[in-house]
């Protein structure tokens, strides 16, 4: 059996959301676990989003969330051109985290593998 630790990728040409600067940070592939609206009755989506995602790190027991600006989710959508936010579960995506000694989700990657 290989046990892979560490697996550099190259995402250089790749927009992180929200948008930041990539250096000095920590990226993991994940699953899309969930997305839901900030507030629970906003059922068209215009305010803030939730995306919770899930990966095999032991940082966080591979739950992490994140939250959007509608401007921002809406272009995530884009990324993966899809329309329906539901559609974005099990969608493969990048995890961004700080780098030191409280990590914290700051910002993912689409992985659309559609395309």
């Amino acid at each position: 059996m290989i046990m892979i630790t560490e697996l550099s990728i190259d995402v250089s040409g790749k927009k992180a959301v929200p948008k930041q600067e990539l250096e000095d940070k920590l990226g993991y592939v994940a699953r899309i676990k969930s997305v839901s609206p900030e507030n629970r009755e906003d059922l068209s989506f215009s305010g803030c989003v939730q995306i919770a995602i899930e990966n095999k790190t032991s940082i966080f027991n591979g739950d992490s969330a994140l939250i959007l600006s509608n401007k921002d989710f809406r272009e995530f959508l884009n990324y993966y051109n899809v329309k329906i936010p539901e559609y974005l579960v099990g969608k493969p995506v990048i995890s961004i985290y700080t780098r030191n000694l409280c990590e914290k989700l700051c910002g993912l990657i689409p992985l659309n593998l559609d395309r």
